[in-house]
């Protein structure tokens, strides 16, 4: 080569010149430095094509291999950062309908750009030709990332590339099906060639970077169980990974999109917005949207000294929450829409960050609870905890180069599991005092005979339906309701307004009202309009002596007994809820005699006449 031309190759690699320059030979797939090809001196270290091939199976999948890509991106400072798909119709060996499945990605950065020199190295292995940044390090850290991730997904990937607003892209790429030959198993050196328009239009008047992934052979047939990969389960999968693995970056204000769909956030400590709940109007009307969870305590700093740089420290950080207690006080509450929709039932574990960038969701072995314990309990779900670190600890974290998983060592885990399990245990405590205290006010609320009434007016959904009472008038009803609400506010025994206990009455389809008669009567029913209440006599023999030495106070007992442990109020409750049953199915099997009202009240006088003769003269007979 001429010593002109030396010279004009040093100016365009300094980035003085912008030429095409791919006479000028050709690139090596590792190398420190962008050189010709030299005369080999000995054995290659590697046979490229091989290599990589192996090295698609580096565990990623296509959320972490993209993650790979955008973590360029937000390197580059980029703030809006675009991922587009293209689909074409596949099918596995056991499907006879085609599956639209992924073909092609492209990642669309607004970044600074790449000048010659830095996209000439950016998909050598193990090369990291960003400047480092001011205060540390950033993500990467193996220089591995953008050409392990991609090829992970495709065989080929391409790159284009401008930092200055108004100049060409330059653009180079890795095909593996290329370098499968020894002659071409290189990098071509960068040329200046425009990108897709579809892409580039993103990117008008501005800097940054476009990344094509063509032929994802890995992203379209699951070869386990022979069949395509649907496209759109995979975006699904892929936005919600984005927006909880970037979320303190899209949190920040970088937006990223998928098919010009935005990505939202997701925090698993749930403090951070907007969420997409958060800007949709049907979702905000439920007031529970709008709600954070609270941060427990403060965050913790652990101060560790760095490897290799004594009496330089960096910190880990320890952030856990509490999420709002509307959204947790149910029992079951982890399974509703609610919490489905926020992922609440997935909130199991704990979330590592690295610089800033989640490398880990789910259980860490042994840093859960005193005995370590690996599984996590149901009601973990509702408390968030947050470990973040910077680079510079990756030793104490057993980082690996595709930032998936970040075990601490030994020494860190029993510290970070002292902080943790302490607060676990009190956060355990409040949130089952909390579902208690709901269970108490609830049963207040309900009425000292809701689990029976419950259990009839759900058996009563596959049972024939009675006529009885279906000839009443509204006015009629109502009258009777008024009557009905104003006995039971007499009685002391539930501590609620006559408008409550009326309203109640009308809500339920079976309804038991505590009453004061003459002891000889034991019950009285009300068939109104579809609703069946049973009057229930406090002052008959049979309370006094059986029911109260049984089940407690009617006054003091009531459905609370579910909040209660204890093996005598659980019998208690059961045995309530028996004597009551029977008292419904009995006002039940009335609905069939329309005609019989006369009969059926006698035969209830005289049971009830009967049975308190019956039971005071055994009483009597129990105190000799």
């Amino acid at each position: 080569m001429s010593k002109e031309k030396e010279k004009e190759k040093e100016k365009v690699i300094a980035g003085q010149m912008e030429l095409p320059i791919e006479q000028y030979g050709q690139q090596k797939l590792f190398t420190d430095d962008v050189v010709p090809l030299l005369e080999e001196k000995g054995a290659s270290l590697v046979k490229a094509g091989n290599m990589y091939e192996s090295l698609r199976y580096a565990e990623y999948e296509i959320s972490t291999g993209l993650g790979e890509i955008i973590d360029n991106a937000v390197e580059a400072e980029a703030n809006n950062i675009h991922i587009l798909t293209k689909t074409i119709n596949s099918k596995g060996k056991n499907s006879k309908k085609a599956t639209e499945v992924m073909d092609e990605i492209a990642v669309i950065d607004n970044g600074k750009g790449m000048d010659y020199n830095v996209i000439s190295r950016a998909l050598i292995l193990g090369d990291s030709p960003r400047p480092r940044k001011k205060g540390g390090l950033g993500i990467g850290r193996f220089g591995v990332g953008l050409t392990l991730g991609g090829i992970s997904l495709a065989r080929r990937l391409e790159l284009y590339s401008r930092d200055k607003k108004d100049g060409a892209f330059y653009h180079t790429y890795l095909d593996l099906d290329v370098i499968k030959d020894p002659a071409k198993a290189y990098i071509p050196f960068p040329v200046y060639k425009e990108p897709p328009a579809e892409y580039s239009k993103f990117l008008e008047n501005s800097t940054g970077t476009i990344i094509i992934l063509k032929d994802c052979d890995r992203l379209q047939y699951d070869q386990i169980n022979e069949k395509a990969l649907a496209a759109d389960q995979q975006t699904k999968g892929l936005s919600s990974y984005i927006g909880r693995t970037f979320r303190k970056f899209i949190y920040g204000g970088i937006n990223i999109t998928i098919n010009e769909e935005k990505v939202y956030l997701h925090d698993p400590l749930y403090r951070l917005g907007p969420t997409r709940f958060e800007v949709d109007p049907k979702s905000l009307e439920d007031p529970k949207t709008k709600m954070k969870a609270r941060l427990w305590g403060k965050t913790v700093k652990i101060p560790i000294e760095v490897q290799g740089k004594p009496g330089e420290f960096a910190n880990v950080e320890i952030t856990m929450t509490l999420l709002p207690k509307e959204w947790r006080i149910k029992d079951q509450s982890g399974g509703g829409k609610f919490a489905t929709d926020r992922k609440i039932h997935e909130n199991e574990g704990v979330s590592i960050l690295r610089a800033n960038r989640e490398v880990l969701y789910g259980h860490v072995p042994y840093i859960i609870g005193k005995r370590g314990q690996a599984r996590s309990l149901d009601i973990d779900r509702w408390w968030g905890c947050e470990i973040s670190f910077p680079p510079e600890l990756d030793n104490y974290f057993h980082v690996r180069y595709i930032k998936r998983g970040a075990e601490p060592v030994t020494a860190l885990r029993d510290k970070i599991r002292d902080i943790i399990s302490e607060a676990v245990k009190s956060l355990r405590e409040e949130i089952q005092r909390d579902r208690r205290e709901h269970k108490r006010l609830e049963a207040k609320k309900s009425g000292i005979f809701a689990g029976a009434e419950d259990a009839m007016a759900e058996a009563d959904k596959i049972m024939a339906k009675g006529k009885r009472g279906s000839d009443v008038s509204q006015e009629t009803a109502n009258k009777e309701f008024d009557k009905l609400a104003a006995s039971a506010s007499k009685t002391g025994v539930e501590d609620k307004t006559v408008e409550e206990r009326r309203k109640e009455l009308e809500e339920k389809p079976y309804s038991i009202v505590p009453v004061e008669y003459p002891e000889s009567i034991f019950f009285e029913t009300k068939h109104l309009l579809g609703h069946i209440v049973v009057n229930l006599n406090i002052n008959h023999p049979f309370y006094k002596e059986i029911f109260e030495p049984l089940c407690g106070s009617i006054e003091t007992m009531d459905e609370e007994s579910d909040i209660y442990e204890g093996t005598k109020t659980v019998e208690q409750q059961k045995i309530r809820r028996a004597f009551m049953l029977l008292l419904l199915s009995y006002a039940k099997s009335e609905s069939f005699f329309d005609n019989n009202d006369t009969v059926l009240s006698q035969l209830r006088s005289q049971w009830g006449l009967a049975l308190g003769v019956a039971i005071n003269s055994l009483a009597e007979k129990e105190q000799l």
